[in-house]
């Protein structure tokens, strides 16, 4: 029977966790020996190893120590039945530092290379094995120089003591640094192999050279050999096909390397797999790239905001207004209502992309479509409108959100409206569309850009939220909550607790609560907000999407945004409404869940045709109808009246309806006057504006001297007629579309003609 020891198992690639794990299949026998660490030194039979590792020493170790005849050539016979042993301690070693001179004596010397003594003790076979390593012309000069180190080792381990106290600190002593310089090497042979050994060692060196020169004897001195390789790369973990399988279909559903090995263990069991240890698993997870670290456990959102790659922007090809960015944000401070509750606002920003000017703004309790018009509505009356959509020109002005629902709403981003008439014939063969889109960005003809996924980068006004916030920890110490719903700063977890005191000691008495406390209110906080906005508007900005350019947003807003577009304010309020499609009845409209009837004098026209309505949530008591010829009228909630306690008033409104209809009942006119005397559609409305006499050139002249104003005139708005020249029907048919109003004033023509309405 052959034992090996933990040396020889590790030389045929038994590691140590191999052991460990295999202790109980194995056959051990104790040496009677302990090591540094006190524990016994175990032997291994070779028999009770697995195949490939009896394999590996019966080829890899066992052929190291026989030597044939033809390899030591003539002048060392050699009986070829039993093995020889070559000399004595260092007898080897001086044979393979000794240069031959003859073929015979080289192929010795080449054989010799590939031999290790058959029972030479470590010390000498290490030695061997070290010295081939060099070129045979340098062995002897590493042998001299291994022997001068191995006699400075030894006299290092006859000091006695090495070390010694000196202020409160232990320093070697003379004679171990003396040795250290002894150990500088000046051979130019040795140097020229091996440079570092001009340097003189540390006594740390010496203390390591003396515990390792007891075990391998002079090889501590020299290079050593590399590791021998077993045929069974065991750096590889063993596991089965069905279990690798397993491993890649489901390990990025288990969020640790430790609830993944338990779930692959439980499975292998199963499937009789063989699966490695935890610890391969644990290394695996470790040596994932971070992006699909990021991805596989933390998400796409995580992913988006860390690591996903972004275009780069330009905004140097836009107009001002062109583009409009918006977005909702919660703000980071709390605020107090009038009923004396707390709670965190909600900020909803438009900003243009060119200028980088907060165009539009809306601070409210909770986000929604509605808070998104009004913000819209803010930017209109303080700013202007966006420019005037032009498809013939391929130019289009744009609004840039998120995929939140409040941006995708029917009030935002539109509806389609289907109305049951086809087509009919007044004054002419008029086709009225079956279907209308309605909603903000389709009454205006803009167009809408949505951001990708989650990610910040992909809206301007995200920095400008964060920009917010920090402004909001710098300001407010009481109110600032943080950004996120955990921990709290400790300065307004004081003023929480000393609010909801307020709150116990005054009750329903808020006027004192609301003086004592340490919140402000929502006003306050909306006359803050609104200064920070316009202290932004008018400082200096470092834009780099625009060329690393420094610019203050007005002063580049006034620049650029040479035509005023305008809206008026009715037209405005329809827009921000909400759009539906009823049928007129007896009672005009029934709307709001079939309760109420809203009545106009300008609805008998077109009783049993479907219109479309515009209303607000809020308000209750009134719609506005948009009838089929362009009218946009307000019609009020007709209430229902008693039986015995009769309604005044919707008696009063039906009185009115009935002799309303009865009048145009009675002056109604088949044929319209302006179609039998020969009228064309510029003579018509040229009577409507009435007769021009004036030279509108020199006031388009006196125009062009300031920015024009344009205002947009949507299905919304009356021409306003009051106070103004007007034009014949010549001037109407030789009208001049309105240039340059689509662009940069460099790169599209000047207006040929402007008109204020």
């Amino acid at each position: 029977m052959i034992w090996l020891s933990i040396t020889q198992l590790n030389e045929i690639g038994v590691s140590n966790g191999i052991l460990h794990r295999n202790r109980r299949n194995w056959k051990f026998r104790p040496t009677g020996k302990r090591g540094r660490n006190g524990k016994p030194i175990d032997e291994v039979l070779l028999e009770s190893l697995p195949e490939r590792f009896q394999t590996a020493y019966l080829r890899d170790v066992g052929s190291e120590f026989r030597v044939s005849s033809s390899e030591l050539g003539e002048n060392h016979p050699v009986d070829e039945a039993s093995t020889p042993l070559l000399g004595k301690e260092g007898s080897l070693a001086r044979s393979l530092t000794t240069e031959s001179d003859t073929p015979a004596d080289n192929r010795a010397a080449r054989g010799a290379e590939e031999a290790v003594v058959l029972g030479a003790d470590d010390g000498e076979r290490r030695l061997t094995e070290a010295l081939l390593r060099y070129d045979v012309k340098v062995r002897e000069a590493f042998l001299q120089e291994a022997a001068r180190l191995a006699d400075i080792v030894e006299r290092y381990a006859s000091v006695n003591p090495k070390r010694t106290k000196v202020g409160g600190k232990y320093e070697y002593v003379s004679e171990v640094l003396a040795l250290c310089d002894e150990t500088e090497c000046i051979d130019q042979t040795i140097l020229a192999v091996e440079p570092s050994r001009s340097k003189p060692k540390s006594p740390h060196t010496l203390e390591a050279w003396a515990k390792q020169y007891k075990v391998d004897g002079l090889a501590t001195f020299l290079r050593k050999p590399p590791e021998r390789k077993s045929e069974v790369d065991n750096r590889f973990a063993d596991i089965s096909a069905g279990a690798l399988q397993w491993f890649n279909d489901n390990w990025r559903k288990k969020p640790s390397a430790v609830v993944c090995h338990r779930d692959w263990k439980k499975e292998a069991r199963k499937h009789g797999w063989t699966i490695p240890a935890r610890g391969w698993v644990w290394r695996a997870y470790n040596d994932l790239p971070e992006v699909v670290k990021t991805i596989a456990f933390k998400g796409q959102k995580a992913y988006t905001g860390k690591y996903a790659p972004y275009v780069p922007r330009d905004y140097r090809d836009l107009d001002a207004l062109q583009i409009l960015v918006g977005d909702h944000s919660v703000r980071d401070v709390t605020v107090m209502l009038p009923d004396g509750s707390l709670t965190r606002p909600w900020l909803t920003l438009w900003q243009d992309l060119r200028t980088g000017l907060i165009w539009g703004s809306h601070l409210d309790l909770s986000p929604s479509s509605v808070t998104i018009g009004l913000a819209y509505a803010d930017g209109v009356r303080n700013y202007g409108a966006q420019p005037l959509s032009c498809p013939d020109r391929d130019y289009y002005s744009y609004l840039y959100t998120d995929q939140g629902k409040d941006y995708r709403s029917k009030t935002i981003a539109g509806d389609t409206l289907i109305f049951k008439n086809a087509a009919k014939i007044d004054g002419g063969l008029n086709a009225l569309c079956t279907q209308r889109r309605v909603g903000l960005m389709d009454e205006l003809g803009v167009k809408h850009l949505m951001a990708r996924g989650y990610n910040a980068r992909e809206k301007m006004v995200e920095r400008t939220h964060k920009d917010i916030s920090a402004w909001e920890q710098n300001t407010f110490e009481n109110e600032y909550c943080g950004r996120g719903i955990g921990h709290k700063p400790e300065r307004w977890q004081k003023s929480w607790q000393r609010h909801q005191k307020l709150l116990t000691k005054y009750g329903m008495n808020l006027d004192w609560m609301l003086s004592e406390s340490p919140f402000m209110t929502l006003e306050d906080y909306r006359d803050a907000i609104s200064g920070w906005i316009l202290e932004y508007n008018t400082s200096e900005h470092t834009r780099v999407v625009l060329g690393g350019a420094t610019v203050v947003p007005i002063a580049e807003y006034e620049r650029l945004y040479t035509t005023r577009f305008e809206i008026s304010e009715d037209a405005l309020a329809l827009l921000l409404m909400k759009a539906d499609r009823r049928t007129i009845g007896k009672n005009g409209i029934q709307f709001f869940q079939s309760h109420w009837h809203f009545l106009h004098e300008a609805m008998s026209e077109f009783k049993g045709q479907e219109i479309e309505i515009r209303y607000s949530d809020g308000d209750w008591e009134r719609i506005w109808a948009v009838l089929p010829n362009g009218q946009v009228v307000e019609a009020e909630a007709v209430g229902n009246s008693g039986v015995l306690n009769k309604n005044k008033k919707t008696m009063g409104i039906v009185a009115k309806q009935k002799a309303h209809e009865q009048k145009m009942a009675r002056e109604f006119q088949f044929v319209q006057q302006s179609n039998w005397r020969g009228e064309t559609v510029e003579d018509r409305v040229a009577a409507q504006l009435g007769h021009c006499t004036e030279d509108p050139q020199p006031e388009q002249k006196k125009m062009a001297v300031n920015a024009p104003v344009i205002r947009q005139i949507s299905r919304f708005d009356k021409p306003r007629l009051a106070g103004r020249p007007t034009v014949t029907a010549e001037m109407v048919s030789n009208a001049n579309v309105i240039e340059g109003m689509f662009g940069p004033a460099a790169d599209k023509p000047k207006f040929k003609e402007e008109w204020e309405d």
